[in-house]
């Protein structure tokens, strides 16, 4: 309990675990994780019962998975890279003045 998901994680073992998302998906309430369902790529991360991922919160149980995605290829990673490449542009009285 308490522990940040390292990973996006593939579960397959599961003891009561409840993971708080709302650093990822701004759901609030934490969300049970089940084994027993499988998902296609493309449904919404929220719905995926079966993933844990990197940077959200065990807020009870344990589990166990499969790493499946590290670094900037996680979920919270390509938002985090997607921020990092987006340029601000200056505002243009700052422009006009070489600033």
């Amino acid at each position: 309990e308490g522990d940040i998901v390292p990973a996006d994680v593939r579960l397959f073992r599961l003891h009561g675990l409840l993971i708080n998302e709302s650093s990822l998906t701004g759901e609030s309430d934490a969300i049970e994780k089940k084994v027993d369902v499988t998902f296609p790529e493309e449904t919404p991360i929220a719905d995926q019962l079966n993933m844990a991922y990197s940077g959200t919160v065990v807020t009870k149980g344990k589990g166990k998975g499969i790493v499946v995605r590290t670094a900037f290829q996680t979920e919270i990673g390509k938002i985090a890279k997607s921020l990092h490449k987006t340029k601000t542009k200056s505002p243009k009285i700052v422009r006009r003045m070489n600033l």
